[in-house]
């Protein structure tokens, strides 16, 4: 969830230090499994980002309720369609380097959640609930055909758990790259000593400066940011990779606005906690347990772990993040063909730092969809 520090780098930053030693007591407790990432066709033009000139203006805006509009970008042709769903507080641009791979195997569309990008804000919560119906509303406004097959990134592992239980019949097979699920929190929380729980539970100082920074934003202070406040809220110093002049002013434009400070603020006072270890998200979340079937589902986790500003000592963080690995090893077994690789050499964002394990992952689950057939087994 890259701002979900707690979640995507156990605290604070997102930059982690790979410490072999841990990381090897880390692997002890759990299962893990990798490949070699096979090419795709075409393989050196399908390297290749999509252009950043795609992401300064809306691609597709797709009717919702009649009333408001998610952005949707699809490139490529062919079945199934793969939809790529971004993490808390970020938006499509983060799929670019998949995107473009996957687009020379079969149709790939990428959308911006409700308020981020050039997408419209909701109407009320931001919150799982909604996240997953606005996916069933958008694949069948934008005549999406089939069931597809869905790529989703940290926190929208929690949206693609939902839309699985809510419209199971929308999912072919699933990726999800180093991803949270429901009562993440607690799973967490659980595993840690009573000091690392009291330190966990302490609310991040970036949740009240998410308010100030809309606040700034508001007022129009953020496009020529003056201190050093509205510096860090004028552009992502966590963004995970350095971008060309293009993104990087489109990435600085789309801070400056309210409105994305606004999708920023209802999505992560749903997806946190507040006050305890259940969010509103995990409270909407039915409590049976998830089955994918034998859908081909891929979970991908990173390995790398450790950060040396975080309060807890480097056991509760082991602690924390062995919960985490934990939690995607179970999604990947809610399904009877379900696999759970761990990606050497990365962090959070997996898409960005290997994007040709996660477009390898993807294309393996299209071609089992596509062995299937229109009777897949459920």
């Amino acid at each position: 969830m890259h701002h979900l520090d707690r979640v995507a780098s156990t605290r604070k930053t997102f930059c982690f230090a790979f410490v072999p030693a841990l990381v090897a007591a880390a692997s002890s407790l759990i299962v893990i499994g990798a490949w070699a990432a096979s090419p795709l066709p075409d393989e050196q033009s399908s390297s290749d980002p999509v252009p950043s000139e795609s992401y300064t203006h809306a691609s597709e805006l797709i009717p919702l309720d009649g009333k408001r509009h998610l952005n949707l970008l699809c490139i490529g042709s062919g079945a199934p369609v793969v939809l790529f769903d971004a993490g808390a507080g970020v938006d499509m641009i983060t799929w670019r380097h998949v995107q473009g791979r996957i687009s020379q195997l079969t149709r790939s569309c990428a959308y911006d959640r409700a308020g981020y990008g050039f997408s419209d804000l909701p109407d009320g919560l931001s919150d799982a609930y909604n996240a997953a119906q606005d996916i069933h509303k958008l694949l069948k406004a934008a005549s999406i055909t089939g069931p597809i097959v869905y790529v989703g990134h940290s926190g929208a592992g929690i949206y693609g758990s939902l839309l699985e239980r809510l419209h199971s019949s929308d999912i072919a097979g699933a990726v999800f790259v180093d991803p949270a699920v429901p009562n993440i929190w607690k799973l967490q929380a659980q595993a840690l000593s009573p000091e690392g729980k009291r330190e966990y539970l302490k609310p991040p100082a970036w949740v009240s400066q998410i308010r100030g920074c809309l606040e700034a934003a508001k007022m129009g202070l953020l496009s020529n940011p003056r201190n050093d406040q509205q510096k860090q809220c004028a552009y992502p110093s966590w963004y995970p990779e350095d971008l060309d002049p293009i993104l990087h002013a489109e990435i600085a434009r789309r801070y400056a606005s309210a409105k994305n400070w606004t999708a920023r603020m209802l999505e992560f006072d749903s997806i946190l906690p507040n006050g305890s270890t259940s969010s509103r998200d995990d409270r909407e979340i039915p409590r049976d347990v998830l089955s994918f079937g034998s859908k081909p589902v891929i979970v991908l986790s990173r390995d790398q772990w450790f950060d040396p500003d975080d309060p807890m000592s480097p056991t509760d963080q082991l602690r924390a993040f062995t919960a985490w690995i934990a939690a995607a090893a179970a999604l990947a077994h809610s399904s009877r063909r379900g696999q759970h690789v761990v990606v050497s050499n990365t962090g959070h964002f997996i898409m960005v730092s290997q994007p040709a394990v996660v477009a390898d992952a993807v294309r393996r689950v299209v071609e089992q969809v596509r062995q299937d057939g229109p009777r897949r087994p459920n």
